[in-house]
């Protein structure tokens, strides 16, 4: 576990940093997601799977999202409506997603992906 530890610490003060780059180096990890803060380019490859708010990405309200969750998808995935689309995917239907900033039932705010 506290190998783990030093890896995850490096990794969210690389991807929260004041450089607005993020790279896929900086996102690589042993989980399958990772947090972005919000303003930084999503890697080439990744897509955003949920907005959320932590203290890592700035104070402000706790009621405003600051932090992109992101990763690979899978052959088929549900991703918030501001997510990139991978090369090789394409959208095949418009739903809401709580997980996606303006989750509502009211109103879609993500989409599903198909890879081709």
């Amino acid at each position: 576990m506290r190998n783990l530890f030093l890896p995850l610490v490096i990794l969210l003060a690389t991807a929260c940093g004041n450089d607005q780059r993020t790279t896929a180096s900086s996102v690589k990890g042993d989980s399958s997601s990772v947090r972005v803060c919000m303003g930084k380019r999503v890697p080439s490859g990744y897509v955003i799977t949920a907005h959320i708010h932590t203290l890592d990405c700035g104070s402000g309200s706790i009621l405003q999202d600051n932090t992109n969750v992101i990763g690979k998808p899978s052959s088929v995935a549900v991703v918030c409506s501001d997510s990139p689309l991978p090369d090789g995917y394409v959208e095949i239907e418009t739903l809401n997603s709580f997980d996606c900033r303006g989750g509502s039932i009211l109103q879609d705010n993500a989409i599903k992906i198909r890879r081709l």
